[in-house]
């Protein structure tokens, strides 16, 4: 439970969790994350060998040789993609750039890579919403300590929250709706219960609307669960 007082110039919150809880906690490190529970999907038209990421214990893997549609990336929590060659359907000139940034356009909680052996400022400027970019010239023990390490930050819980409250201030999110969420996301990850879905309590914050943050409740929500089912006591 939390407590909104007003004053005669503005709100003071007591008894609000704050992520600094979380951070004391360091649960960041008490997460376990199997190569094998990742889902990963490789756009190249040309001899990527998903094979060798397999020996290397990632099973959950696909390869596909061309863009069609967007809502085949929709269950894949990481998208590499090649640059030359699998886009001119989507953009004749930046070809895999524009494909990798339709992605993360869509699906902003996905790691999404771009991964080439050739110089990408030849099709342009890498989109700023992309998360990385590695070299096809690695060798594929580096390959998946990137991978690794990629998916590791998109579910860093605190990462996460920092993420989204800047999306938020950016969006004009009031600052007592933030101060609520961030409060649900803190309790729910540290107390592992569900309070992001409750509306218990919207009442107490002005001008709340559930549609103009259905999309953060969303993405910290799948944070909460898989924080949740990767937690070890370690």
């Amino acid at each position: 439970m939390f407590i909104l007082k007003k004053n005669a110039k503005k709100f003071v919150y007591t008894d609000l969790m704050t992520i600094a809880s979380v951070e004391e906690q360091r649960i960041d490190l008490k997460i376990k994350v199997p190569r094998e529970n990742i889902r990963i999907c490789v756009i190249d038209d040309e001899g990527f060998d998903i094979n060798m990421l397999y020996d290397l214990g990632y099973m959950n893997i696909r390869k596909k040789i061309q863009f069609e549609s967007i809502d085949e990336y929709k269950d894949y929590d990481i998208v590499l993609c090649d640059v030359e060659g699998i886009g001119s359907n989507v953009d004749m000139d930046r070809q895999g750039l524009a494909v990798a940034e339709q992605i993360k356009n869509v699906y902003p909680e996905k790691v999404v890579l771009l991964y080439s052996g050739k110089n990408i400022e030849t099709f342009g400027e890498m989109p700023k919403v992309i998360d990385g970019y590695l070299r096809k010239q690695s060798s594929m023990s580096e390959l998946a300590k990137s991978l690794d390490n990629y998916y590791r930050k998109s579910i860093d819980p605190i990462v996460v929250w920092e993420k989204t409250r800047n999306e938020m201030l950016n969006n004009k999110i009031s600052t007592k709706t933030i101060a609520f969420l961030e409060d649900r996301y803190c309790r729910s990850l540290l107390e592992k219960k569900e309070y992001l879905y409750s509306n218990t309590d919207v009442q107490d914050i002005e001008r709340f609307s559930i549609e103009n943050i259905a999309k953060y409740i969303e993405v910290l929500a799948k944070v909460v669960e898989i924080v949740g089912r990767l937690h070890t006591d370690v």
